[in-house]
Order: structure tokens, then C-alpha cells, then sequence
């Protein structure tokens, strides 16, 4: 286990969909750049390094060639590679809190939930739970995931428990069915 579950008791599934990088989920030729800004990548860089990843992190396995083009590239969009305003990231809020009123087997759960400004601060993300709310976590997922949800509990639950299942996005709540009892982490934008 990485810092994720040692400082927010978060799980990471593994998994990325197949024909896709496996350290940032997208599309690219070996030789390319990670996608710095795929939140795949963030959480595995963040699980490894107890950082947020910058673009110079996602292109450090790039050759030379493919870095300064993907330097120059970037600085062309405001975007400092190796400059003070890449060594600030964006991180979201965190908070531990009790979902509520959802119907699903989560409700009266205490979990780690983000909030984004990507999606205009919308919804709650999941972030991270205990151990002795992952039964309840794996159900929910299973009501919810509408490639799962037909399919047989116990079929899907061995699946979970293979670490197997691979979300197709993220789960998230409406901002009324989440009760904070503490923020963990304050938004920080760049």
C-alpha cells in the first residue's frame, strides 16, 4: 500500500481500461508523456511519491527530443514545465463524511469524498474508505455500475475481492447526501 491508503485510508484499484497506457489510462505511444492531467495518473504518481504529479514528472521517461517539444508545446499554453507555477497543483478538497438519504447500502457510512472545481464543485467524489465499510462500498457499486448491476452479487463481490473490478468513472454523490464531519485537505488552486 502507498501513501493513498497510509494518510486517507484509500484504496486504488489498479486496473486501466485495455488499450490504454497503464500508468495514466490514455492513449499514447510508450514514448510519449503520461497525461498529467488524467486522474488516473494523478492518484498512482500521488500513491508512489506522496505528491500530485507535474508535466516534468510525466515526461520524465521521454527522450530528450520528445521532452523539449512537449516543453515548448506546453509553455505556448501558459503552462511553466520547470517554473514556480507547475510546482503548484491543483488539489481538490477532502473530507471525511456521512452519506445520507442515497438508498444505497453506503447510507450512514463515514468516507473520504473529494471536490473538484473541474466539475464546478457539483458532486462528491469518492475517495477512500475503511475496511469495515468496503462490503457496503462493493454493494453500492454493484446498484450503481451499469455494466455490473445485472450481473450476480456473489459473481461481482469475488470480483471486488480479486481487486478485479475496474470503475468506468468515478462514484459520485449529490452535495446534499453527504453529511462533513471534517475536511481533511482545503481546495488549492495554482
Amino acid at each position: 500500500m502507498g501513501f493513498l491508503n497510509d494518510r486517507h485510508g484509500m484504496t486504488l484499484l489498479g486496473q486501466t481500461p485495455p488499450g490504454t497506457c497503464p500508468i495514466c489510462a490514455t492513449k499514447h505511444e510508450p514514448e510519449q508523456p503520461h497525461n498529467q492531467q488524467s486522474l488516473a495518473y494523478q492518484y498512482k504518481f500521488y500513491d508512489e511519491n506522496g505528491r500530485w504529479p507535474t508535466w516534468a514528472d510525466a515526461m520524465a521517461h521521454c527522450s530528450d527530443e520528445i521532452r523539449d517539444y512537449w516543453t515548448r508545446e506546453l509553455e505556448k499554453r501558459g503552462i511553466k514545465v520547470n517554473g514556480e507555477e507547475e510546482k503548484k497543483q491543483y488539489k481538490p478538497k477532502v473530507v471525511k463524511g456521512r452519506v445520507q438519504n442515497t438508498g444505497y447500502p453506503i447510507d450512514g457510512c463515514v468516507m473520504l469524498f473529494s471536490l473538484w472545481d473541474y466539475d464546478n464543485h457539483d458532486s462528491w467524489h469518492l475517495y477512500g474508505w475503511d475496511d469495515d465499510v468496503d462490503d457496503a462500498v462493493m454493494k453500492t457499486i454493484h446498484q450503481t455500475d451499469e455494466l455490473y448491476k445485472d450481473d450476480d452479487l456473489k459473481e461481482f463481490s469475488e470480483m471486488w475481492k480479486a481487486g478485479e473490478y475496474e470503475p468506468a468513472g468515478s462514484f459520485c454523490l449529490n452535495l446534499d447526501e453527504l453529511e462533513v464531519i471534517e475536511v481533511q485537505q482545503e481546495e488549492e488552486k495554482p
